[in-house]
């Protein structure tokens, strides 16, 4: 095929040509597809008018506006049934929702009780604790002082 479409390099070609020359054989297919690719260039393709579809295109419109119709039809007839038990459903639904925020609003003040009254108690043992912790620093200091005055008023030695 490259030796058709002249694609082969000028040695191939000069290999090729000579082994043509001396096989029918592979000359004649040669010939062959030579003449089947020029009938292929000469090939055209008819011209072919489109069917008309007319009808078609009108038979589809019909059943696209039938279908919203019936479905703009089922819509509303769902929409004005249903909107008395969707108020009344939104209604409880809002009911429960003011419950369940005043419930979650007195646990809330509740946990908040019971942390002051732990800050409370944590305080008071916190000054308790500061209170003890001074007392025993002032005792300490009269003890060291009083065994530094009975040390001074014994004779050295």
């Amino acid at each position: 095929m490259d030796y058709l479409y002249g694609e082969l390099s000028p040695l191939d070609r000069a290999e090729l040509a000579a082994h043509l020359k001396s096989c029918p054989a592979c000359a004649a297919q040669l010939a062959r597809w030579g003449g089947v690719r020029e009938r292929l260039d000469e090939w055209q393709l008819p011209d072919v008018k489109p069917p008309r579809r007319r009808f078609a295109a009108l038979k589809w419109a019909m059943a696209a506006a039938f279908m919203i119709a019936a479905l703009g039809a089922a819509f509303g007839f769902g929409r004005a049934s249903a909107t008395d038990a969707f108020r009344q459903e939104m209604r409880a639904a809002v009911q429960k929702s003011e419950n369940d925020d005043r419930l979650l609003l007195a646990a809330m003040q509740r946990l908040d009780a019971a942390r002051q009254a732990e800050i409370l108690a944590l305080r008071k043992d916190l000054e308790t604790v500061a209170v003890n912790a001074d007392n025993t620093f002032k005792e300490t200091e009269q003890q060291l002082m009083q065994l530094a005055y009975s040390q001074a008023s014994q004779p050295t030695n």
